[in-house]
């Protein structure tokens, strides 16, 4: 979930690549809807969104689909915020700017189950 449309693109251009991801959507709402209509292996959302923010989204994926690993990411990054997000049960969490690689590590990682690629404080 992203709502700069530069960055979807990108997200799901380099998901698609290498079969793992699928659409996105431009805010929450609309990511709830895919989420309960069509499911998914991984969310990949960032915490500034439009309707509700990717912590509330957070929420909702942990009340509606709790093993769904749910990557954060954000170009605000703070510790305040990397602690809150995993201690919400965030996967891992990803500052922007990031890598396309970074990002793969972090899906194969929530994919398998193994916590997070990243686990230091943002950069």
């Amino acid at each position: 979930m992203e709502d700069d449309d530069e960055m979807r693109s990108l997200i799901e251009e380099t998901l698609l690549e290498r079969d793992t991801g699928r659409a996105g959507a431009a805010d929450t709402f609309a990511a709830l809807i895919e989420l309960l209509g069509e499911g998914a292996d991984v969310v990949v959302t960032d915490w500034k969104m439009p309707v509700m923010d990717g912590l509330d989204l957070l929420a909702s994926v942990r009340r509606s689909a709790p093993g769904l690993p749910v990557i954060f990411i954000t170009a605000h990054a703070d510790d305040r915020l990397h602690d809150l997000a995993l201690a919400r049960g965030a996967a891992s969490f990803l500052a922007k700017p990031f890598r396309r690689e970074e990002l793969l590590d972090h899906v194969r990682v929530a994919l398998a189950g193994a916590g997070s690629p990243g686990r230091g404080r943002p950069r």
